[in-house]
């Protein structure tokens, strides 16, 4: 069994949820830094408290963060509170508050 890569499964999670680590971090409750740390994969040893947050953060459950073919994340996408001002730039819009 080849390891499993938080570092990549999050980085894929975001892109498909279409937001930026910043608004992510704000809305799972966590330093923003601590959040890119992870991302980054500059930090090595994540706690299973940490990536429970982040489950419970995109609605999905722990066997479906590590399962490499699960890439749905139906009930994140009908969040209405992610409601962060940083780096829209790169949109076409922003969203909607």
């Amino acid at each position: 069994m080849e390891n499993f890569n938080i570092a990549l499964r999050l980085k894929q999670l975001r892109k498909i949820a279409g937001i930026t680590q910043e608004e992510f971090a704000e809305y799972a409750n966590m330093s923003y830094k601590f959040y890119q740390h992870i991302e980054s994969g500059r930090k090595k040893l994540v706690r299973i408290d940490t990536i429970e947050r982040i489950c419970a953060a995109y609605k999905i459950e722990l066997f479906e963060f590590f399962n490499p073919q699960f890439n749905s994340l139906k009930n994140f996408s009908e969040r209405k509170d992610i409601r962060s001002s940083v780096h829209y730039k790169n949109r076409a819009t922003p969203p909607k508050k």
